[in-house]
């Protein structure tokens, strides 16, 4: 799709998503539009060849991928995801509506808890304040043919009855990098079938949120 007659103002929303979406930077009338979602992809898989910078950064990636598809999107002919809460996570919303994940489901459920204790600490261990609720000790597997290997049996957190042949949750992270590119092709066939929708009804907060023009 051109965009080369057509200034900021004069794109539409749909234009605004098909640029995000896409590989930029786009060429518009006075200058370049750029998408912080190519941006982001982009660093993740050069930083995946990196041995020195494949473990934390392209992962992190993935989770900003997952939880920026998730904040913006969603398809109007799936059902709505139930929870009534304001502060579902982006994430938990993308494997859901993107990735083909149930809602909330257990493998939800691990992504997430590896999202928060990876993202706010860079630690593998995600321990519940409810100690009757499931935590999560987790280890990188790149060598298992499924994103998630769970646990032999569950684990509530106490550090002292912690055995890792027992109780670690192994997760592939090459999949979990392809797993956020998935939602990105997921959300493009949704716009080119007309089923995308976006939680922001403002060209403006869009923009602003996702995109970038340089003359």
């Amino acid at each position: 799709m051109s965009f080369t007659n057509k200034t900021l103002q004069q794109l539409n929303m749909n234009e605004l998503w098909d640029i995000h979406l896409y590989q930029s930077p786009v060429h518009i009338k006075g200058g370049l539009i750029f998408s912080s979602l190519d941006a982001v992809k982009s660093e993740m898989l050069q930083a995946k060849s990196f041995t020195y910078m494949k473990s934390f950064l392209p992962v992190s990636a993935a989770f900003s991928i997952l939880d920026q598809i998730g904040s913006c999107y969603y398809v109007g002919n799936v059902e709505s995801y139930r929870d009534p809460g304001d502060n579902v996570s982006g994430v938990k919303k993308c494997l859901y509506y993107f990735c083909g994940f149930g809602e909330n489901d257990e493998n939800t459920k691990v992504i997430y808890a590896l999202r928060n204790s990876f993202v706010h600490s860079a630690n593998f261990a995600s321990v519940s304040k409810n100690q009757s609720n499931k935590s999560y000790f987790f280890q990188y597997a790149r060598t298992i043919n499924q994103l998630i290997l769970p646990a032999q049996q569950d684990w509530f957190g106490d550090f002292s009855s912690l055995d890792i042949n027992l109780h670690t949750t192994k997760v592939n992270p090459d999949k979990l990098i392809d797993l956020s590119i998935k939602s990105i092709e997921s959300a493009k066939k949704f716009l080119e079938n007309n089923e995308l929708k976006s939680y922001i009804s403002s060209n403006k907060e869009f923009y602003h949120r996702f995109l970038s023009f340089q003359k």
